[in-house]
């Protein structure tokens, strides 16, 4: 390499220190890091330290989280209870309002059409069906219906059979029957049939009829 042309390289370089040292007097040059490192350290050291954890306070926090929980449980169990309550009403309303059942109208007609007790007999019932079990009563019930035959039975041993035509009352078996009028068809000493104008006739203990007065009036006058 010629002279002339190290001359203009050491020329060059010369000239680019120059100009970097003007930058570096006029402060136009960036920091180095090794400079700018102590001024994040001091910006570190100047932060303020952080408080150290109250557990007096933690704990009270603890106890407020706890305390609206459980109230808020409890909140979720009134409403709950208060759902329940409107349920059961409604449900109770419901039943009180529905129509009765076919087997309860039954019963019910049933019960009309039994003879009325007098206030002895009603206060014996009342006290029987409150104060025994269903079973019980049932048995009870058994036993009555089994006197009530046997009764008949003896009674219509010593009877008298009615005349075919005869016009008679009934007065006793079944309480549907009893006071309505109709005409013997057929009778024996313990039973008879009765025509009283429906589908089928009668069939009673002949003790469980009476030939009608005028009926005896006229027997007794002939």
């Amino acid at each position: 390499m010629s002279e002339t042309k190290m001359s203009a390289i050491e020329e060059a370089l010369a000239k680019a220190r120059a100009r970097k040292a003007a930058k570096e007097a006029a402060g136009l040059l960036p920091e180095s890091p090794v400079v700018a490192a102590p001024k994040r350290a001091a910006a570190k050291e100047n932060k303020p330290a952080k408080e150290p954890t109250n557990p007096d306070r933690a704990a009270e926090k603890a106890n407020e989280r706890a305390a609206k929980q459980a109230q808020l449980e409890a909140d979720r169990e009134v409403r709950r209870q208060a759902r329940e309550a409107r349920k059961t009403e409604k449900a109770a309303t419901k039943a009180a309002a529905a129509p009765r059942s076919a087997h309860m109208k039954k019963v019910e007609n049933a019960r009309a059409k039994l003879m009325s007790l007098n206030s002895e007999a009603e206060l014996i019932y009342n006290e029987i069906v409150a104060n025994y079990s269903g079973m019980m009563v049932n048995a009870i019930a058994e036993h009555l219906k089994l006197y009530v035959r046997m009764s008949s039975t003896q009674r219509a041993q010593s009877a008298a059979a009615f005349k075919i035509g005869a016009k008679v009352t009934i007065t006793g078996g079944d309480p549907k029957h009893i006071g309505k009028v109709g005409t013997v068809t057929k009778s024996q000493k313990l039973r008879t049939f009765v025509d009283v104008g429906e589908r089928k006739e009668v069939y009673i203990f002949t003790t469980d009829a009476k030939v009608q007065e005028e009926q005896a009036q006229v027997a007794v006058a002939v």
